[in-house]
């Protein structure tokens, strides 16, 4: 029988692991944060018009955005394993994921990006025609889409929340087999992270009243955590084998 260590023990464990190396991630959270906002605004300051072929081309930015950032994700994966296991961590870590095996790495983030992308077009797309035409049951299409594909996306998000820490450990996989083995082991365990990041919300809502200062601490302790919930599922996993 499996025994899972509940939410507030794997928060715990990640409040100890990040004593004495907070000033490292808050400072690598704050960098990669700033760049991805500079980046952002610099792709929407490329756009001066409301036509359809601007909209396709922030959506097609922010798809590439997003599958570079990837790299980041790993990196910051990366971070937090070597954290977990009490190893000296740095701001260079998060580079990690740019180099070595780049190729799996960018296909792993090619596939979710594009999946995240094509579940929030309809969404944005009807939301898009509301603007532009301000005819009310685009607006209402646009709220209906985002609630079902907003599901969908939560449910896949969840499905492949492991990808980066499992390629980590198996660096030999293929993309193929990465976002497989992630899809296994989160059969039976989507809800259990679900109920992870929900016990987040009233902190969260303390970084919003913050004005977003305290997502400096926030994001750090989210990410510590989750890596606790992947050893923690991979120890119980390893165990029933």
């Amino acid at each position: 029988m499996n025994r899972y260590m509940k939410s507030d023990a794997l928060k715990a464990s990640a409040r100890d692991q990040l004593l004495g190396s907070y000033g490292t991630l808050i400072g690598t959270t704050l960098m990669v944060g700033l760049l991805m906002v500079f980046v952002t605004n610099f792709v929407i300051s490329l756009v001066h018009s409301a036509s359809l072929v601007s909209f396709l081309f922030l959506k097609l930015m922010e798809f590439g955005i997003s599958v570079v950032f990837g790299l980041f994700e790993y990196g910051f994966c990366y971070m937090y394993l070597k954290l977990s296991i009490r190893q000296h961590i740095t701001t260079s870590d998060v580079f990690f994921g740019f180099h070595g095996a780049k190729a799996t790495i960018l296909k792993i983030s090619f596939f979710i990006a594009l999946a995240q992308e094509l579940l929030l077009l309809p969404g944005d797309l009807f939301m898009y025609l509301y603007d532009t035409t301000q005819v009310p049951a685009f607006r209402i299409l646009s709220y209906l889409s985002s609630i079902v594909f907003g599901i969908s996306l939560i449910i896949f998000l969840l499905t492949y929340s492991l990808v980066y820490y499992i390629h980590l450990d198996f660096p030999d996989y293929t993309w193929k087999q990465v976002m497989t083995s992630s899809a296994q082991i989160m059969d039976g365990n989507k809800g259990r992270l679900f109920g992870l990041y929900v016990s987040f919300l009233p902190i969260c809502l303390l970084g919003i009243l913050s004005l977003g200062l305290a997502f400096l601490w926030i994001t750090p302790y989210i990410y510590s955590t989750q890596t606790n919930f992947y050893l923690d599922t991979m120890r119980n996993r390893n165990k029933a084998v």
